[in-house]
């Protein structure tokens, strides 16, 4: 009904008209993601994670509540990328990407994801990312 009408309540700075109903890229396609950890809280991410981690081919990135990268944090705060504007969401993708000029394989761990669609729905953009 949101795309019939084009009704401005149905939609927000990331989830626009025309990338949900007119199917155009989101800014989230641009983050150079390879691999997510999602799963429930105690499942065993932060394990994983830390394996993960002792890999040299494998940068963990994770994210500060105000929204600066770190590899000291959770990346929980991906909600708040969501509500964020477009050249936000895109202006982060380059922060990840500078992060990473050693081409490793860039991960995030959120063990809450998995309680939130559109967390997942906006992982699902990234092109290539793997879900663990």
């Amino acid at each position: 009904e949101c795309c019939k009408t084009a009704r401005t309540a149905c939609f927000d700075g990331v989830f626009t008209f025309e990338v949900c109903c007119l199917q155009k890229a989101t800014p989230f396609a641009s983050w150079p993601l390879g691999l997510a950890l999602v799963g429930i809280p105690n499942s065993g991410t932060t394990s994983v994670a830390r394996h993960l981690e002792a890999h040299k081919q494998v940068l963990l990135m994770q994210h500060r509540p105000n929204g600066t990268a770190t590899n000291n944090s959770e990346f929980q705060a991906l909600d708040s990328w969501i509500q964020s504007s477009r050249a936000a969401v895109a202006k982060f993708g380059q922060v990840l990407a500078r992060k990473n000029r050693a081409g490793r394989l860039l991960a995030v761990k959120d063990p809450t994801a998995i309680f939130d669609g559109k967390k997942l729905w906006a992982l699902s953009q990234i092109p290539k990312l793997k879900f663990l």
